[in-house]
């Protein structure tokens, strides 16, 4: 029997993070059942950290072709190593629309018959709302002069898709939309266990721990343009705030910045990028036309300029008075 290689290529914000802590967390059961998440330079030796964002990250300037060979041998040794029923490699920048990552599996494509890709998708005002946080506050300074330029792209599903479609076919890609009510038991990870083999029934999915957690506006204000990270992959001053703050620091469900009509207008712009992926993924199912369900008004606490700095007042006051607490003892 040939293996089966599963590559989840997570777009940011989707619920990867909590995807690959659950892959470290269950490594050893994983194994015991043949199924394979490889170590950060794409082999079966420990440690692993359950995401393989580094090896195409750091590889991102080689020749496509020099990147491509090394892939191909390093899955394929996978693939055929003694017992190994399921190869996992999981990377948000796998699921990009500005890079060839994509390409560096095609020969591993035409070799093996039983490859395919896992995408979730979120919509997109979400979407460049969670990047922004994520990654962009960290080197820019205002919010909307962001979205102008990147509106169209980020979130462009078609050309995502299509990328991986020229790779592997339309039959080997496997695309869910990240929404509570269209996962199974409403949980990213238990959905994600649908592609993996074995008895899930031994795994463990650790709900308790908020992984990657989004950070409230007043945070995510408050540092715009403020020269507090060394780069978009720094978190320390997150965790500082985090450290003194604890869960006050963490993103509301309801809250935001964005109107109803800037949501519906960001949305507008990907009317037909939508369209196309639930035409050709989606059109036999009870999915809207809209492909996600659209946001409404009572979704939402829209937070003002002024909710902001009060926020952010009495949040560095907080932080203050922790210090001078725990300074005490």
């Amino acid at each position: 029997m040939t293996s089966r290689l599963t590559i989840h290529a997570g777009v940011n914000k989707t619920g990867s993070s909590a995807i690959q802590h659950f892959l470290r967390n269950n490594v050893e059961q994983l194994s015991s059942e043949g199924v394979v998440v490889p170590n950060l330079s794409m082999e079966i030796q420990p440690p692993v950290e359950g995401h393989h964002v580094w090896y195409f990250h750091e590889r991102r300037g080689a020749p496509r072709e020099i990147a491509k060979h090394e892939t191909t041998q390093k899955i394929r040794d996978l693939m055929t190593h003694p017992g190994v029923k399921q190869v996992i490699v999981s990377a948000e920048n796998l699921g990009s629309v500005d890079n060839d990552y994509a390409f560096w599996f095609i020969d591993i494509a035409k070799e093996f018959e039983d490859v395919e890709v896992i995408m979730y998708l979120r919509r997109q005002d979400d979407l460049l709302l969670s990047s922004w946080q994520q990654w962009h506050v960290k080197t820019g300074e205002d919010l909307w002069s962001w979205i102008a330029s990147c509106l169209g792209g980020l979130g462009n599903w078609r050309r995502v898709v299509e990328r991986w479609e020229a790779v592997l076919g339309r039959h080997r890609v496997r695309l869910r939309l990240f929404e509570r009510n269209r996962l199974k038991n409403g949980d990213v990870v238990d959905d994600f266990c649908q592609f993996i083999l074995g008895d899930h029934s031994a795994f463990v999915n650790d709900r308790s721990v908020a992984v990657n957690p989004s950070y409230n506006e007043a945070i995510v204000d408050l540092v715009a343009g403020g020269g507090f990270f060394k780069d978009a992959h720094d978190n320390e001053f997150y965790k500082f705030l985090e450290h003194y703050l604890d869960d006050a620091s963490h993103r509301r469900s309801r809250e935001s910045v964005l109107t109803i009509d800037q949501r519906l207008a960001i949305i507008a712009r990907y009317a037909a990028s939508n369209s196309w992926v639930r035409e050709h993924y989606f059109a036999s199912s009870d999915t809207p036309e809209t492909l996600f369900a659209l946001p409404r008004a009572s979704d939402y606490d829209v937070v003002t300029s002024e909710d902001l700095r009060k926020e952010q007042v009495q949040m560095l006051a907080r932080v203050l008075f922790e210090m001078h607490k725990r300074g005490k003892k």
